[in-house]
């Protein structure tokens, strides 16, 4: 079953903005409260690589304890949504053997015998040559297997994740305080578990992930329609006439942010310029940017430059 935005509902109930300013202007006397959303009035024309966004690594706030389980990893990353974290860093592992992006560190191949452990929820065991113990997480039904300092649930991986953002921008598409979201995904090889003290090894070619299992696609078949690609910025960026001055003048980016050049047309184009938030919110109706962070040496042979129509390859 696919993981849904399911954040808990007292964070549904307030009214969370992430900066909310307040000004008290005083006119004939009386007092009248003066609310700016800050992003859409303060800094909406700002290009985006130079506004400051709240930020939030997952592995950190939803991962802390090494317990990868997938209802609470549902719940972790809606509740940061909910509460208006803008940019997630995501830490992301190949396995080879199961030939997926999974969300804990250690793969389960499936040849890895399974002897499941009658102990209590929060006990642990040793993981023999071979061997994986496992043993039933007591709030959600799922089995936890104990892989060294890790406990993992089967089958929690990127695409659960891209499952919760959609379900997000599905949710709140009516709602008027939206923002755009960034994904930035670092990129690393999962140990084996019969290997869980080693580091993870250097993935041989015919290991990486194919056509069909590479990140980019993930993401288009996914959350296409929601995402500002590399593509567009390229192509947005070759004619500024046709794309950023083309919407009504509240949207455009601030000009003095980034260069111009102008031919004898009188086209302009700029070779370092980005789009304003208000642009990517309210007229372009784009919603997800992603960008890879780290990538480990382990994955030098994965061709990251096959992903750059729709994943920025440095950081905005």
């Amino acid at each position: 079953m696919s993981l849904k935005f399911n954040p808990d509902n007292s964070l549904l109930k307030g009214s969370w903005v992430t900066v909310l300013l307040v000004s008290i202007v005083k006119a004939r006397k009386q007092e009248y409260l003066r609310y700016v959303g800050s992003e859409r009035d303060v800094a909406g024309q700002i290009p985006i690589n130079f506004v400051t966004i709240p930020a939030v690594s997952v592995r950190t706030a939803c991962f802390g304890n090494n317990v990868f389980e997938r209802n609470a990893a549902e719940k972790c990353i809606s509740n940061l949504l909910a509460v208006g974290f803008r940019r997630f860093e995501i830490d992301i592992y190949w396995s080879s053997d199961l030939q997926r992006w999974l969300i804990c560190p250690v793969s389960i191949p499936e040849s890895v015998y399974i002897e499941t452990l009658s102990a209590t929820p929060t006990s642990t065991a040793n993981v023999a040559e071979g061997t994986v113990t496992a043993e039933i997480d007591s709030s959600s039904g799922y089995l936890l297997y104990n892989l060294g300092s890790y406990q993992c649930s089967d089958g929690l991986d990127a695409e659960d994740v891209l499952d919760i953002f959609l379900d997000y921008f599905k949710d709140t598409s009516s709602q008027l305080n939206i923002y755009t979201r960034c994904l930035s995904f670092n990129l690393h090889a999962a140990t084996s578990a019969t290997a869980i003290n080693q580091p993870a090894s250097a993935v041989a070619e015919d290991q990486l992930p194919t056509r069909s299992d590479i990140l980019s696609n993930m993401i288009r078949n996914k959350l296409g329609s929601y995402i500002y690609t590399p593509s567009r910025l390229y192509s947005e960026r070759q004619n500024l006439n046709g794309s950023w001055y083309e919407v009504e003048p509240r949207y455009r980016p601030i000009v003095e942010y980034f260069t111009i050049e102008e031919d004898s047309s009188g086209v302009q184009r700029t070779p370092n310029g980005w789009p304003s938030t208000k642009y990517l919110q309210l007229a372009a109706q784009r919603r997800m940017l992603v960008e890879y962070g780290s990538v480990d040496p382990q994955l030098g042979g994965y061709n990251l430059s096959a992903e750059n129509e729709v994943i920025f390859l440095q950081a905005i």
